[in-house]
């Protein structure tokens, strides 16, 4: 069983909320036109709030439960939530009723959110990096397992295929092939040497390898990504991640920031490095040390590409303009004289264009 969640909210003048006779009459307003669409609704708790404002809460049939709040900025919600696998209220009615709240209480603006599916066995809702939330036409949870690392699933959805999840992050469809495309930034890879951070969908590495590179190293830290695609994701990962040994690569399981340091250290050169891990934060005010860690890779990489090499990277989305600037920021910075270039492209899972850059070492 699960529960359904339908999300409304109206704005008024802010003095139908603080005045005492016009906010009674608010009350029974909404009560009248939501009572006519939720048998049984009855008021359990009301609640002044010494800002101003108001919460009231009601029961209905059926395990129903509506929540009714007013802020003093005359900003109105309104939640219906019901036990069970069926609906309360189709998408329509919903529609139907924010229009009747709407009229009734006179409100300027108004908003409903469709129900929401919560706590079912397949779980349609993933977030994307620039914190919106997306729901898939999923048909199965094929695999679901928390690891050491992250909390791994493959998910059957109509739309994208099997889609690889990692920590509620979409991470690869079995349509998203422009990603790794654009990714390799449209380079000759042909007798070329090449280290890719992360990459455990196996899609970039088995890209890179029908174009004969002289040697791949794939550094991932979690066995069971690899494991999971190879076995589910082959429209991905063809063959590639049948074996960690091949003439011309090896796929390392472990920590790829270690690999960097310890390949500074041993002197090592790449003609080219691939960024293929988590995305950057949505803006230089979030999280700091995961923008100090970025910068770290990119200082790293800069030491182990020879003059002409380049570091190839997936970054945000266009929705996230701060993140994309603070990331030229960071490469503009560097010790190592650089020159930088930018490509996009639609990702048909992300739902949304994605921006990838090229930083040659000059």
């Amino acid at each position: 069983m699960s529960f359904n969640t339908t999300l409304l909210d109206f704005s008024v003048a802010p003095e139908i909320i603080t005045n005492p006779v016009a906010s009674a009459t608010l009350h029974q307003q909404v009560e009248e036109v939501v009572g006519a669409v939720v048998p049984g609704l009855t008021r359990l708790i009301e609640d002044l709030l010494p800002s101003g404002g108001f919460h009231m809460t009601y029961t209905a049939e059926n395990e129903t439960f509506v929540t009714f709040r007013g802020h003093r900025s005359g900003l109105v919600s309104v939640q219906i939530e019901n036990y069970g696998e069926t609906f309360l209220m189709e998408n329509r009615a919903v529609v139907e009723l924010e229009k009747r709240i709407r009229a009734k209480i006179g409100a300027h603006r108004g908003k409903a959110i469709l129900p929401l599916k919560r706590g079912r066995d397949i779980d349609s809702y993933f977030y994307t990096s620039d914190e919106r939330l997306l729901e898939y036409g999923v048909l199965e949870t094929i695999f679901d397992e928390v690891t050491p690392y992250q909390h791994v699933q493959v998910v059957r959805t109509r739309d994208f295929g099997k889609i690889l999840v990692l920590d509620g992050f979409h991470n690869m469809s079995e349509k998203d092939f422009i990603y790794t495309e654009t990714l390799m930034g449209g380079e000759n890879y042909e007798g070329k040497t090449a280290l890719i951070l992360g990459g455990g969908d196996g899609g970039l590495l088995c890209e890179l390898l029908k174009q004969n590179p002289k040697f791949v190293t794939m550094v991932e830290i979690d066995e069971v990504v690899i494991r999971e695609c190879r076995k589910h994701l082959r429209a991905i990962c063809g063959d590639c991640l049948d074996k960690f040994d091949g003439d011309n690569f090896k796929i390392i399981v472990g920590d790829a920031f270690q690999y960097l340091k310890d390949s500074v250290q041993e002197a090592r050169t790449f003609d080219y490095i691939f960024y293929d891990l988590s995305d950057v934060p949505v803006s230089p005010r979030h999280d700091r040390d995961l923008w100090n860690m970025v910068k770290d890779v990119l200082q790293d990489s800069m030491s182990l590409l020879p003059a002409g090499g380049k570091y190839m990277s997936h970054v945000m989305g266009v929705n996230c303009p701060e993140a994309l600037e603070e990331f030229e920021r960071l490469v503009d910075e560097l010790p190592a004289k650089t020159s930088r270039t930018s490509s996009s492209a639609y990702v048909p899972s992300f739902m949304e264009t994605w921006v990838f850059y090229q930083v040659t070492k000059c």
